[in-house]
Protein backbone atom coordinates (compact mmCIF):
# COMPACT_ATOMS: atom_id res chain seq x y z
CA UNK A 1 0.00 0.00 0.00
CA UNK A 2 1.41 3.30 -0.96
CA UNK A 3 0.23 7.04 -0.24
CA UNK A 4 -2.86 8.44 -1.49
CA UNK A 5 -2.80 9.82 -5.39
CA UNK A 6 -4.63 12.86 -5.56
CA UNK A 7 -6.46 13.22 -9.39
CA UNK A 8 -7.15 17.27 -9.71
CA UNK A 9 -10.49 18.31 -11.01
CA UNK A 10 -10.29 21.27 -13.93
CA UNK A 11 -11.41 24.14 -12.70
CA UNK A 12 -15.34 24.67 -13.15
CA UNK A 13 -18.19 26.72 -11.27
CA UNK A 14 -20.51 23.57 -11.39
CA UNK A 15 -21.72 22.69 -8.22
CA UNK A 16 -22.32 18.62 -9.19
CA UNK A 17 -19.76 16.11 -8.63
CA UNK A 18 -18.12 13.26 -11.27
CA UNK A 19 -21.26 10.80 -11.67
CA UNK A 20 -18.98 7.74 -13.03
CA UNK A 21 -15.75 6.69 -13.02
CA UNK A 22 -13.51 4.47 -14.57
CA UNK A 23 -9.65 2.82 -14.77
CA UNK A 24 -8.85 1.52 -17.36
CA UNK A 25 -5.81 0.75 -20.16
CA UNK A 26 -3.27 2.87 -17.25
CA UNK A 27 -6.12 5.91 -17.46
CA UNK A 28 -8.94 7.18 -14.87
CA UNK A 29 -11.66 8.35 -17.08
CA UNK A 30 -14.34 10.20 -15.32
CA UNK A 31 -17.87 11.82 -16.25
CA UNK A 32 -19.31 15.13 -15.51
CA UNK A 33 -22.42 16.46 -16.92
CA UNK A 34 -21.29 19.79 -17.28
CA UNK A 35 -18.10 19.25 -17.62
CA UNK A 36 -17.84 16.59 -19.95
CA UNK A 37 -15.20 13.68 -20.49
CA UNK A 38 -12.11 13.47 -18.51
CA UNK A 39 -9.04 11.72 -18.54
CA UNK A 40 -5.59 11.26 -15.80
CA UNK A 41 -2.91 9.02 -16.31
CA UNK A 42 -2.76 6.94 -13.50
CA UNK A 43 1.21 7.31 -13.58
CA UNK A 44 0.93 11.01 -13.06
CA UNK A 45 -1.91 12.69 -10.52
CA UNK A 46 -2.32 16.14 -10.78
CA UNK A 47 -4.26 17.60 -13.72
CA UNK A 48 -6.25 15.56 -15.89
CA UNK A 49 -4.21 14.78 -19.49
CA UNK A 50 -7.64 15.80 -21.41
CA UNK A 51 -10.97 16.99 -20.79
CA UNK A 52 -13.37 16.37 -23.55
CA UNK A 53 -15.84 18.95 -23.27
CA UNK A 54 -19.30 17.84 -24.01
CA UNK A 55 -22.94 17.70 -21.35
CA UNK A 56 -24.99 15.23 -19.89
CA UNK A 57 -22.36 12.16 -20.09
CA UNK A 58 -22.30 9.05 -17.60
CA UNK A 59 -21.80 5.51 -17.23
CA UNK A 60 -18.97 5.24 -18.35
CA UNK A 61 -17.67 1.59 -18.47
CA UNK A 62 -15.49 -0.96 -20.84
CA UNK A 63 -17.45 -2.52 -23.36
CA UNK A 64 -15.37 -5.17 -25.37
CA UNK A 65 -12.43 -3.72 -25.80
CA UNK A 66 -14.14 0.23 -26.10
CA UNK A 67 -14.80 3.26 -23.96
CA UNK A 68 -18.12 3.44 -23.40
CA UNK A 69 -20.57 5.64 -21.96
CA UNK A 70 -23.97 8.11 -22.51
CA UNK A 71 -24.85 11.51 -23.77
CA UNK A 72 -28.76 11.66 -22.75
CA UNK A 73 -30.49 8.84 -24.98
CA UNK A 74 -27.44 8.40 -27.23
CA UNK A 75 -24.43 5.67 -26.58
CA UNK A 76 -21.20 6.87 -27.50
CA UNK A 77 -17.22 4.75 -27.80
CA UNK A 78 -14.50 5.32 -27.91
CA UNK A 79 -11.48 2.66 -29.37
CA UNK A 80 -8.48 1.79 -27.09
CA UNK A 81 -6.24 4.73 -29.33
CA UNK A 82 -8.90 7.17 -28.57
CA UNK A 83 -11.11 7.46 -32.07
CA UNK A 84 -14.35 7.80 -31.41
CA UNK A 85 -17.04 5.66 -32.98
CA UNK A 86 -20.35 7.23 -34.47
CA UNK A 87 -23.06 7.42 -31.78
CA UNK A 88 -26.00 5.26 -31.73
CA UNK A 89 -29.36 7.04 -30.45
CA UNK A 90 -31.71 5.20 -28.59
CA UNK A 91 -34.94 7.03 -28.22
CA UNK A 92 -35.88 10.23 -26.36
CA UNK A 93 -35.75 8.69 -22.67
CA UNK A 94 -32.34 9.74 -21.37
CA UNK A 95 -29.60 6.49 -20.43
CA UNK A 96 -29.58 5.50 -16.86
CA UNK A 97 -27.84 2.18 -17.15
CA UNK A 98 -25.00 0.30 -18.90
CA UNK A 99 -24.33 -3.21 -18.61
CA UNK A 100 -21.62 -4.55 -20.18
CA UNK A 101 -22.24 -8.07 -21.55
CA UNK A 102 -19.85 -10.33 -22.99
CA UNK A 103 -18.67 -7.93 -26.35
CA UNK A 104 -21.87 -6.04 -26.32
CA UNK A 105 -23.86 -4.37 -23.88
CA UNK A 106 -27.36 -3.89 -22.00
CA UNK A 107 -28.61 -0.20 -22.10
CA UNK A 108 -31.61 0.64 -20.02
CA UNK A 109 -33.19 3.51 -20.40
CA UNK A 110 -35.68 5.40 -17.87
CA UNK A 111 -38.70 4.84 -19.14
CA UNK A 112 -37.94 1.13 -18.22
CA UNK A 113 -36.92 -0.24 -22.04
CA UNK A 114 -34.13 -2.78 -22.15
CA UNK A 115 -31.72 -2.62 -25.10
CA UNK A 116 -29.71 -5.44 -26.06
CA UNK A 117 -26.85 -4.06 -28.40
CA UNK A 118 -24.58 -6.62 -30.20
CA UNK A 119 -20.58 -6.46 -29.71
CA UNK A 120 -19.34 -5.55 -33.29
CA UNK A 121 -17.96 -1.90 -33.96
CA UNK A 122 -20.81 -0.76 -35.55
CA UNK A 123 -23.39 -2.85 -33.88
CA UNK A 124 -26.78 -1.50 -34.32
CA UNK A 125 -29.06 -2.00 -31.10
CA UNK A 126 -32.00 -4.81 -31.19
CA UNK A 127 -35.61 -4.14 -30.68
CA UNK A 128 -36.54 -2.61 -27.03
CA UNK A 129 -37.93 -4.58 -24.39
CA UNK A 130 -39.87 -2.84 -22.04
CA UNK A 131 -39.32 -4.81 -18.67
CA UNK A 132 -41.06 -2.35 -16.17
CA UNK A 133 -42.32 1.08 -15.30
CA UNK A 134 -40.17 4.23 -14.96
CA UNK A 135 -36.94 3.64 -13.30
CA UNK A 136 -34.18 5.42 -11.74
CA UNK A 137 -31.13 3.21 -11.45
CA UNK A 138 -29.96 -0.03 -13.22
CA UNK A 139 -27.18 -2.64 -12.15
CA UNK A 140 -26.17 -6.30 -12.79
CA UNK A 141 -26.52 -9.13 -10.08
CA UNK A 142 -24.09 -12.30 -11.33
CA UNK A 143 -26.03 -15.41 -12.08
CA UNK A 144 -24.78 -18.33 -12.43
CA UNK A 145 -22.16 -17.26 -15.26
CA UNK A 146 -24.15 -14.48 -16.50
CA UNK A 147 -25.97 -11.90 -14.79
CA UNK A 148 -29.84 -10.44 -14.39
CA UNK A 149 -30.70 -6.97 -14.35
CA UNK A 150 -31.46 -4.79 -11.64
CA UNK A 151 -34.05 -2.21 -12.28
CA UNK A 152 -34.85 0.60 -9.02
CA UNK A 153 -38.14 1.69 -10.18
CA UNK A 154 -40.19 4.94 -9.18
CA UNK A 155 -42.78 3.04 -7.45
CA UNK A 156 -40.09 1.51 -5.00
CA UNK A 157 -39.41 -2.32 -5.71
CA UNK A 158 -35.89 -3.73 -7.39
CA UNK A 159 -36.96 -5.59 -10.04
CA UNK A 160 -35.17 -8.37 -11.12
CA UNK A 161 -35.46 -9.85 -14.46
CA UNK A 162 -33.66 -11.91 -17.18
CA UNK A 163 -32.03 -10.84 -20.18
CA UNK A 164 -33.01 -13.70 -22.27
CA UNK A 165 -36.12 -14.87 -20.24
CA UNK A 166 -39.51 -13.35 -18.80
CA UNK A 167 -38.97 -14.08 -15.31
CA UNK A 168 -38.97 -11.44 -12.97
CA UNK A 169 -38.49 -11.14 -9.29
CA UNK A 170 -38.72 -8.07 -6.50
CA UNK A 171 -36.69 -6.79 -4.00
CA UNK A 172 -38.81 -5.05 -1.55
CA UNK A 173 -38.16 -1.99 0.99
CA UNK A 174 -40.12 0.73 2.55
CA UNK A 175 -37.64 2.99 0.27
CA UNK A 176 -38.64 4.37 -2.86
CA UNK A 177 -36.57 6.35 -6.11
CA UNK A 178 -33.11 4.70 -4.83
CA UNK A 179 -30.31 6.65 -6.57
CA UNK A 180 -27.80 3.70 -7.30
CA UNK A 181 -27.12 -0.18 -7.37
CA UNK A 182 -24.74 -2.29 -6.86
CA UNK A 183 -24.65 -6.14 -6.54
CA UNK A 184 -21.96 -9.09 -5.99
CA UNK A 185 -23.16 -12.81 -6.03
CA UNK A 186 -24.58 -13.18 -2.35
CA UNK A 187 -25.65 -9.04 -1.39
CA UNK A 188 -28.00 -6.83 -3.51
CA UNK A 189 -27.22 -2.86 -2.32
CA UNK A 190 -29.10 0.25 -2.87
CA UNK A 191 -28.64 4.27 -2.37
CA UNK A 192 -32.05 5.68 -1.10
CA UNK A 193 -33.46 8.75 -3.05
CA UNK A 194 -31.89 11.21 -0.06
CA UNK A 195 -27.78 9.61 -0.54
CA UNK A 196 -28.14 8.62 3.22
CA UNK A 197 -28.39 5.28 3.71
CA UNK A 198 -27.59 1.88 1.92
CA UNK A 199 -30.11 -0.96 1.88
CA UNK A 200 -28.90 -4.12 1.51
CA UNK A 201 -30.40 -7.61 0.42
CA UNK A 202 -29.33 -10.99 0.44
CA UNK A 203 -29.00 -11.90 -3.16
CA UNK A 204 -31.40 -14.98 -2.81
CA UNK A 205 -33.89 -13.92 -0.64
CA UNK A 206 -36.39 -10.20 -1.96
Amino acid sequence: RGAARTYVAPESASPLGFNSVLAWDRKLFATHREVGLVTWSIDQPGPPVEVAQDSDLAHVCVVGDRLTYSRGSELHCRTRGGAEIAPIALGPEPVIGIVPRGDGCIVVSASGEVVAIGGEENGQPHPPRRRCGRVRAAAALPWLGDARLLLATDEGPICCVGVDDSLVTQYVSAHRGLKALAATNGIVAGVTGDRQRIVLWRSWDG
